[in-house]
């Protein structure tokens, strides 16, 4: 938060996202089936890959992303796995930074398909939601 001279609060001064298990949370988002599972999302299909990214369901059952589908299979037999489509997942990221940019006037922006950080200032009367997985 930015301070004013009598100490109150102006605005957001910086904005960090994570988008924390980013890929396996977008195929989640289009996939319904998917949601609340144990998910892997792997660059191709094989049983000696590892994962990118994992979702918190796998996460919290053990898995962590760089985990090989063979050693993921040992810690959760049902755990599901899909080739990344790495075009869908850029796109989801630009739309949501495209939500989120109305909000903010930029200084600097560092965008990455993992996380995001921005120097900015909040415009009055606008409000920002958090989006979560």
């Amino acid at each position: 938060m930015i301070q004013s001279t009598r100490g109150q609060a102006q605005g957001v001064e910086r904005l960090y996202l994570d988008f924390d298990s980013f890929f396996a949370s977008a195929e989640q988002h289009f996939n319904a089936d998917l949601r609340g599972r144990p998910l892997g999302v792997v660059p191709l299909d094989s049983p000696h890959t590892g994962c990118i990214a994992v979702s918190r369901q796998a996460k919290a059952l053990g898995v962590k992303p760089g985990t090989t589908v063979k050693q993921a299979r040992e810690i959760i037999p049902d755990m599901i796995f899909v080739v990344a489509r790495h075009d869908v997942h850029v796109r989801l990221h630009k739309r949501i930074l495209e939500v989120i940019a109305p909000s903010f006037r930029y200084r600097k922006f560092v965008p990455s398909t993992k996380w995001c950080a921005t120097c900015c200032r909040t415009k009055p009367a606008r409000v920002l939601y958090y989006l979560s997985e």
